[in-house]
């Protein structure tokens, strides 16, 4: 069994300039202008969860609110926030990941996982079953790095495992292994420090070249590159539980190795608890898996609370022929955004998930609801997306403050966090002239230090 490599690796990734930093020196600006100044910010990822958000910033920040039983908000705290709350530890973060589906029904728990711009892992929140990665199974209340590798590119949370792929196409795995959603490496019920995923054909040599993960609750789907490893395109592979046909094989026996799920190429594969979905190399949408509440958006007569699809099939929409570059699975809903920035949603929406002012109970095809969408994620029963021009908006139930605006009040429709307020305040104020000659007409030289105490940048 391998155990984790932590060779050293260069990987560097550029980060963004945050336009207004935290602390800002301004020479002889207008105090009105300060009283003036508006701000928001641009989403570099945001990850809904069981009852929590995590809001990458375009700087890098990272930002949390929602329930936080277990810790999963990163703050050093167990207390819900129903406005956001800078992580305790410092990035500049480059991914970051949230769990979807609870450890134990009826909790609010869960665990996050993140990668920083320097390429080192980071885990904090649950760890019943060693799902951080950090050898034991104590939660942890703060990001606490995973090893010391710093070649990682992506990273994903399942009910109770983590997963996670690094710059040399290599997919390792922990945590829960109750239904071998850590491949044929493990055989033990749990794994409390990453593993290599095995060969897909078995192989010793193990040469396989991975490009893109998803995890579901139980189960595990990747794209294995195709030809060239830079192509961004690839075969679908799955393993793990498959009771709701979640791994697309036409069965639903457990599976313990990655298995070929179609010989399509696919450019971005999804999953939420139960439910999967792909987005092929031409841009259409898949799904396959549970249809509860019609949250596969494959029609009223499939992929229906009667029945489940266990292969891929494209998804119906309000709109025909469009074409899908994100996808966002929740418990029994799903965002789905287009080419052009439209978003799509199929599913339940008994808590006003769609963000459809009286809008139906359930979308079982792809229901068009905005355009000038840049970013998009599905929670247990909560949506967030963010704006071309940066606003981020949520919608659905809001009894952990998951959507953000300060209050606990659900939502039908998409209202405004309060993530991007700026909150300046003047830190020191410096008179640089000489002021032992100065007359009534002369000029000063004055330096303002304006902390920025928000979220938001001007």
């Amino acid at each position: 069994m391998d155990t984790l490599d932590y060779k050293p690796y260069n990987f560097m990734k550029s980060t963004r300039v945050n336009l207004f930093e935290k602390a800002q020196r301004l020479i002889l600006l207008p105090i009105a202008m300060l009283a003036s100044a508006s701000a928001s910010v641009d989403a570099a990822e945001i990850s809904a969860g069981n009852a929590s958000v995590l809001y990458l910033t375009d700087s890098g920040d990272l930002y949390a609110w929602g329930a936080n039983s277990t810790g999963q908000l990163g703050d050093g705290t167990q207390v819900d926030r129903s406005l956001p709350v800078a992580s305790a530890e410092s990035g500049p973060w480059l991914k970051v990941v949230t769990s979807l589906a609870p450890a134990s029904s009826g909790s609010t728990g869960g665990h996050s996982l993140a990668i920083k711009s320097d390429g080192t892992l980071w885990a904090w929140g649950n760890n019943n079953f060693g799902q951080l990665g950090l050898g034991d199974t104590t939660d942890r209340l703060v990001p606490t790095r995973v090893g010391t590798a710093s070649n990682w590119t992506q990273v994903e949370a399942g009910s109770s495992f983590s997963m996670a792929l690094n710059a040399d196409g290599e997919i390792w795995l922990w945590g829960s292994n109750n239904y071998d959603q850590l491949g044929d490496a493990v055989s033990a019920s749990f794994q409390t420090v990453p593993v290599r995923l095995q060969d897909k054909e078995g192989s010793s040599n193990n040469d396989d070249h991975w490009i893109e993960i998803a995890a579901g609750a139980d189960y595990a789907l990747a794209i294995h590159a195709y030809g060239n490893p830079n192509s961004g395109y690839g075969t679908i592979y799955a393993w793990g539980r498959n009771n709701l046909h979640q791994l697309g094989l036409g069965h639903t026996s457990v599976v313990s190795a990655p298995t070929q799920v179609s010989s399509q190429t696919w450019r971005l594969v999804e999953a939420g608890s139960t439910s999967s979905f792909a987005i092929s190399s031409s841009y259409e949408l898949f799904a396959w898996g549970q249809g509860a509440f019609g949250g596969l958006g494959t029609g009223a007569n499939a992929g229906t609370s009667i029945q489940n699809v266990s292969t891929p099939m494209a998804v119906v929409s309000s709109i025909a022929n469009q074409r899908f570059a994100d996808v966002s699975a929740g418990l029994a809903h799903t965002l789905a955004l287009s080419t052009s920035g439209q978003l799509y949603f199929a599913g339940q929406n008994t808590s006003g998930q769609a963000g459809i002012p009286n809008g139906s109970s359930l979308y079982n095809i792809f229901q068009y609801v905005r355009s000038e969408v840049a970013e998009i994620a599905a929670g247990r029963s909560f949506s967030a997306i963010e704006l071309n021009d940066g606003a981020f908006l949520a919608a659905g139930t809001n009894s952990n403050g998951q959507l953000g605006s300060g209050g606990s009040d659900s939502s039908n429709s998409f209202v405004p966090s309060a993530l991007g307020a700026v909150d300046l305040v003047v830190d020191s104020i410096e008179i640089l002239s000489d002021v032992s000659n100065v007359s009534g007409s002369s000029d000063l030289d004055i330096e303002i230090v304006v902390q920025n105490n928000g979220t938001g940048r001007s």
